[in-house]
C-alpha cells in the first residue's frame, strides 16, 4: 500500500535523515539493475519514488523543503556516481574479456596454421638432424675402433625418435603454459577492476554522505545521525552488489574461454582449466 500525502504530512522533515538519502540512492540504482530480478527492481523503484514523494509534499520555498531538496540531490548524486562507476567497471571487465578471447584465438589460429603437417615436418627435421649427428658420431667411432659389426643406424634412429618425442611434449607444454598465462592475466584484470570499483564506489558514498550530513547539520544544528556501523553496512552492500552482478553475468552466458578451450581440444592440444 502506497503512503498517502496525508500520512506523509504527519512526518516532520527531521524524520528523513542522511541515511534515508543514501538508501534512496541505492534504490535508484537497484531499480535499473537487471541482475537483481523483477521483484527486487520493483521494490527498489517503489522505495525511490516514495522518498521523492516525501520530499515533494513539503511546500516549495520552505526551510523543510530546502533541506529535503538537498537530501534528494545527495541521493541523486550518489546514484549517478555509482552508476558511472559501474559502467567504468563493466568497461574494464569487457576489455579484459576481449583481450582474453583475442589471445585464445591467437593460440587456436597458431595451431591451425602450423597444423599437423607443419608440426610433423618440424619434428621430422629435428629427428633427422639428430639422426645425422648421432649417425656421424657412431660412424666415426666404428671406423676408429675397427668394429665392422657395429651398426650405428639403430642408435641414430632411437635418438631421432627420442628427439621427436621430446619436441612434441615441449610443444604441448608450451601451449598449456600460454593458456595458463592468459587465465592468470585475466584473473589479475578482474581483481584490479573489482578493487578499483570498490574504492571509487566508496568515494561516491563518502561524497554523498558528506553532502547529506552538511544538509542535516545546517537544518538541525546537530551532529549527523549516521554512524560507523551504517558506513560498514553501505560498504558491505557495495561489495555484495559486485558479487551479484558477476554471478548473474556468469549464469546468462558461458565464459568466453570455454569455446577457445573446446577449439584447443579439437586440435588435440591439452587445454588446461583455470585454477579455482
Amino acid at each position: 500500500m502506497e503512503t498517502s500525502q496525508a500520512e506523509i504530512r504527519e512526518l516532520s522533515a527531521t524524520d528523513i535523515g542522511p541515511g534515508e538519502a543514501i538508501m534512496a540512492g541505492f534504490s535508484m540504482v537497484a531499480a535499473d539493475n537487471d541482475a537483481l530480478g523483477p521483484t527486487v527492481r520493483v521494490a527498489a523503484r517503489k522505495a525511490a519514488d516514495e522518498f521523492t514523494s516525501s520530499v515533494e509534499v513539503f511546500p516549495l520555498g520552505s526551510r523543510d523543503r530546502q533541506y529535503l531538496d538537498e537530501l534528494l540531490m545527495a541521493a541523486v548524486s550518489f546514484a549517478a556516481g555509482l552508476t558511472r562507476r559501474q559502467q567504468e567497471r563493466a568497461a574494464r571487465i569487457n576489455t579484459a574479456e576481449d583481450e582474453r578471447e583475442f589471445n585464445f584465438k591467437r593460440i587456436v589460429q597458431t595451431q591451425r596454421t602450423t597444423g599437423v603437417l607443419k608440426g610433423g615436418v618440424q619434428l621430422l627435421v629435428l629427428g633427422g638432424f639428430a639422426y645425422a649427428i648421432v649417425n656421424a658420431m657412431f660412424s666415426l667411432k666404428a671406423l676408429e675402433s675397427g668394429a665392422p659389426g657395429l651398426d650405428p643406424r639403430y642408435a641414430s634412429i632411437a635418438t631421432a625418435l627420442a628427439s621427436a618425442l621430446i619436441g612434441s611434449f615441449f610443444k604441448a607444454w608450451w601451449t598449456g603454459r600460454r593458456v595458463d598465462q592468459i587465465h592468470e592475466k585475466y584473473r589479475d584484470a578482474l581483481r584490479e577492476a573489482k578493487c578499483i570499483y570498490a574504492v571509487e564506489a566508496t568515494q561516491e558514498y563518502e561524497f554523498a554522505a558528506q553532502e547529506a550530513n552538511l544538509a542535516w547539520q545546517k537544518f538541525t544544528g546537530k551532529a549527523p545521525p549516521m554512524t560507523d556501523a551504517f558506513r560498514v553496512l553501505v560498504v558491505g552492500l557495495l561489495s555484495s552488489e559486485e558479487q551479484t552482478r558477476r554471478g548473474a553475468a556468469a549464469r546468462e552466458s558461458p565464459a568466453p574461454s570455454a569455446r577457445a578451450r573446446g577449439s584447443l581440444r579439437d586440435l588435440g592440444e591439452p587445454a588446461r582449466e583455470p585454477a579455482p
